[in-house]
This record gives structure tokens, C-alpha cells and sequence, in this order.
């Protein structure tokens, strides 16, 4: 069975359709047979358009396993206003490799991840009590690197996230351990991202470690080779988790749905931390 996850109803006008081949409604890529997936959804995905393909391919799939419903919008809609993340109980926001690119003979960077209409839809978000995911190899040096203390993603990071940037190149064999008990992940738990070639899974050849910013957070997840940030939890009046590797590049659909799975019904229902 499909369990909705939202907490209010949504304004947005999107329609069911049906997909023949599955013999199944669905919405926006989500299919499950014999369901009709109404537009009161419990997480939306929001995909730069550099990571859209995969994670059309694995987000959805990971947040239907754990029993929650799913939309997937890009980025630029979110950012515009079109999309009002406040009508959902859950944001996944998955940055892949997104980094502020200048290609050549351009002038202008492409591909920021923090620009500051995004910044405030996030913002707004958590101010509004919503659960917020972020997933990327450059969440650090994106709203840190040769930014001053007011730049707008750099305070989006310390006062809502709740993160700092510890150091680039912070992973080199892709290996993470969680630091604390989160849900039915306990302490000790290992799992691998992709940081070398293979034919079906991308590769996150440079990662950030990032830690958490003050005692209100915790660093939830750590580089199994250096004991660095790979991931930032905070539980308060809204929450939030941000990994410093894109979840999608998870060695195993199993242990990609086992960690999507244990975040999502953190973010849903605040479980208890337990410190190792």
C-alpha cells in the first residue's frame, strides 16, 4: 500500500494519468499498480538538470520502496516560484554533481547550486516546519568556498542546515560508516558510493566532508577512511539531512533503499538519535 506521508494539502493542479503499460495511475513518473497517486504527495524531488536522468531513475523508486509518494520537479520550477515546496512534507533536493561552472568561451557561471531564489525556497521551507534532504558531492565548497559570513547559501547552511564545510577531497574509496543509530540503521553500518569507473552507476570522483555547525546537529555519517563529515542531521522545529555524496551513487539498490528509507522516516516522524 502507498502511504501518504503530507501532513496539509497541496495547490498544485497536477494530473493522474494513466500508463498503460503498467496498468496503473500515476503522477509525474511515480507508478504503483492499481493506485491512483493524487497531487497530495508526501516528498518531492528536485532535480538540477545535470542529475535529472538518474535521478528520475533511482529517487522516485527508493521513496515509493520506503512507502511514501513522489513527485519529481526541476529545479529552475522551484526556484521561479512555480512550484511552492510548502505544499509537500518532504523535499528531496538531489545536486549530484552540480557545481558553479564557467565553460569555455562563457562568461557567466552555470550550474550553481545556491542561487539566492533557491536559497530562499529552502529557507521558507524549513521556516515553515517542512523535512528537507540534500544530496551532492559540492554541498560544501558551493555555500562556502569565497563566500563572506553574509552571503545568503553560505547562513542558509550554518543557521538552517546546520553544517559547515570541513575540507574538499574528502573521500577517496567511497566508504561511509554511520557515526549514530538512525532508525533501523544502527551505529557501525557500512555502505559504499561510487568514486571509480562502472558501467552502470556514475561516478562521484570528488566529494566534501562537511560537519555539523554547532551542538543543535549531529555528524550522523563519516568517511569509514578518515572520520570525516559525510553527513549532517538536525531534529528541531523542522528537519533536515545533508549528505556530502550524492545518495544516488550508492553501491546496490538494496543498501540505496535501506539508506533513503531510514532518512525519509527520520524526516517524517523525528526518530531518536543514540549515540554509539
Amino acid at each position: 500500500a502507498l502511504r501518504y506521508a503530507s501532513r496539509r494539502w497541496s495547490n498544485c493542479s497536477l494530473p493522474c494519468a494513466w500508463f498503460p503499460a503498467q496498468g496503473a495511475w500515476g503522477v509525474a513518473g511515480v507508478v504503483v499498480p492499481g493506485v491512483v497517486v493524487v497531487p497530495l504527495c508526501g516528498v518531492v524531488v528536485v532535480l538540477p538538470p545535470v542529475c535529472a536522468n538518474v535521478g528520475r531513475a533511482t529517487a522516485p523508486a527508493a521513496i515509493a520502496a520506503a512507502g511514501y509518494s513522489a513527485v519529481t520537479v526541476s529545479d529552475e520550477a522551484v526556484a521561479s516560484g512555480w512550484v511552492d515546496l510548502r505544499d509537500y512534507t518532504m523535499v528531496d533536493y538531489l545536486l549530484g554533481e552540480e557545481k558553479t561552472t564557467i565553460l569555455p568561451g562563457e562568461a557567466n557561471p552555470r550550474f550553481a547550486v545556491f542561487l539566492d531564489s533557491m536559497v530562499k525556497r529552502l529557507r521558507d521551507f524549513c521556516a515553515a516546519g517542512g523535512a528537507l534532504l540534500i544530496s551532492g558531492a559540492y554541498v560544501g565548497s558551493e555555500a562556502f568556498e569565497g563566500r563572506d559570513q553574509d552571503h545568503p547559501a553560505r547562513r542558509l547552511a550554518v543557521d538552517w542546515l546546520k553544517y559547515r564545510w570541513q575540507a574538499a577531497y574528502g573521500a577517496r574509496r567511497g566508504e561511509v560508516v554511520c557515526a549514530d543509530t538512525l532508525g533501523e540503521l544502527p551505529a557501525g553500518t557500512t555502505f559504499t558510493f561510487n568514486q571509480g569507473y562502472r558501467e552502470d552507476l556514475y561516478a562521484a570522483e570528488f566529494v566534501d566532508a562537511i560537519t555539523a555547525a554547532d551542538s543543535s546537529a549531529r555528524t550522523v555519517f563519516r568517511y569509514a577512511e578518515n572520520q570525516r563529515g559525510a553527513g549532517v542531521l538536525y531534529n528541531g522545529d523542522y528537519r533536515s539531512v545533508v549528505l556530502a555524496f550524492p545518495l544516488e551513487t550508492v553501491y546496490g539498490e538494496a543498501a540505496r533503499r535501506k539508506l533513503m528509507a531510514a532518512i525519509l522516516r527520520f524526516l517524517d516522524h523525528g526518530d531518536p538519535l543514540q549515540s554509539p
